[in-house]
């Protein structure tokens, strides 16, 4: 099953959460990847036993204005959404 994510406010200038949803425990892992493809870094990697809506803070400050991806991997299932950050 494809997993929705989704940022709000995206566009972002300083700050953003990713949202996602869990049917199941699961192990989570979610990063952010520049907009090539390469992964910046790793935002979440653990498991999860909450079943239910989930929300990650992340913090743009460090960002340069651009496209990226943020990336999130579901036991073995992954998606995508594309974030913008801009000054």
């Amino acid at each position: 099953m494809k997993q929705n994510i989704e940022a709000y406010p995206n566009p972002f200038n300083s700050n953003t959460y990713v949202s996602y949803s869990l049917q199941k425990e699961a192990t989570v892992s979610i990063k952010l990847c520049n907009s090539i493809g390469q992964e910046i870094s790793t935002l979440l990697s653990e498991s999860q036993k909450t079943i239910g809506e989930h929300k990650l803070f992340i913090n743009g400050e460090q960002l340069n204005a651009g496209i990226y991806f943020c990336k999130i991997s579901i036991d073995s299932e992954s998606s995508y959404t594309k974030i913008v950050k801009v000054n």
